[in-house]
């Protein structure tokens, strides 16, 4: 007999720790047979469920097809139905709902079923629908085109205060060499202008260098602008730079060494350059002059450049043309 011999059953009910926790083992039994057996169905529309519109792994994936544009919603409702204390917890995040591509082989604007099912299954709820139940949407091939920042056109609404001039406005080279635009083939094959739009309010005058963050937009060879939600563009929002530089009227006097006879120099003797401000700055004087010698000059249609350098003139210093020579013409 022992320790059992020592046991008794009526005295462990009579104990009233023992009474305690088996009253409350009792009533949670029978709480959870009574919300089991006696809760009711309900039915409950879950609220903005993303919609799945990827085509990995689908016969779109295969042929390499991707959505190109929405259907007018990116979002889902679902309809559940089971026992309140099982549906009342659900949330958006346990509910996966997926387009079904099937049918979708080559590029073109389908109409697909849009598909609910359980991210975990739980045999105690049931779905009931989703809407929208089908999208029109349309398919297409994913295309690149790779422009060159350089040839990135800036709009930039400035104008520059007397006695400077706009030298030039170009994308900042912390961008890169390049910009990516991906999306839709038959999109990305319109392209032919990429333009930098900077972010200005109002006309703004300047006298010095000036940095805007700006927008990316994109327009066909008509000037028409595309819609830039359909590309991926690897700089979405680049800096602009606008170049300013301070001007200068200047009289300038060439001297041509072995001139043929017979023959005469003509140019522009009084003209307006442009350059750094430290560097027009420092420019003494208002006259330079220079000598060619004609032997040495490249001749054409009896015309020949000189280098606004022959004149001493700093290399940065440019016509207000934005050239870095004026042109002789013989008569």
């Amino acid at each position: 007999m022992g320790v059992f011999s020592k046991f008794s059953i009526r005295k462990l009910l009579y104990n009233k720790k023992f009474a305690i926790i088996l009253s409350a083992v009792l009533a949670f039994v029978i709480w959870l047979s009574i919300v089991i057996n006696q809760t009711p169905v309900i039915e409950r529309t879950i609220t903005n469920i993303p919609i799945v519109f990827e085509t990995k792994g689908t016969v779109a994936g295969d042929y390499k097809l991707e959505v190109v544009n929405y259907g007018g919603t990116r979002v889902a409702e679902v309809k559940v139905s089971g026992p309140a204390y099982v549906v009342s917890k659900l949330t958006a995040d346990d509910i996966d709902v997926r387009l079904v591509l099937s049918s979708v082989s080559e590029p073109n604007e389908y109409n697909v079923q849009v598909r609910a099912s359980q991210k975990v299954i739980n045999s105690e709820y049931s779905i009931i629908s989703v809407t929208p139940s089908s999208l029109t949407l349309k398919f297409d091939r994913i295309s690149e085109k790779v422009v060159n920042t350089a040839d990135i056109v800036v709009e930039a609404n400035v104008k520059a205060e007397s006695g400077f001039q706009i030298y030039k406005k170009a994308v900042s080279t912390a961008v890169g060499e390049t910009v990516v635009i991906s999306g839709p083939r038959t999109q990305v094959e319109k392209i032919h202008t990429v333009k930098a739009i900077a972010k200005i309010e109002g006309d703004t005058v300047l006298s010095e260098a000036k940095t805007y963050s700006s927008e990316i937009a994109l327009y066909d060879a008509d000037g028409n602008k595309l819609d830039s939600t359909l590309f991926d563009i690897s700089v979405k929002d680049p800096e602009v730079y606008v170049t300013v530089y301070k001007t200068k009227t200047i009289e300038l006097e060439v001297d041509l060494d072995n001139q043929p006879s017979g023959k005469r120099t003509k140019y522009d003797k009084k003209i307006k350059i442009m350059g750094p401000n430290d560097v027009i700055a420092a420019l003494k004087g208002n006259k330079f002059k220079c000598t060619i010698d004609y032997n040495k000059v490249k001749v054409d249609k009896n015309t020949f450049k000189v280098n606004l350098t022959e004149f001493g003139l700093g290399a940065e210093v440019l016509t207000n043309k934005g050239d870095e020579f004026i042109i002789v013409t013989l008569y």
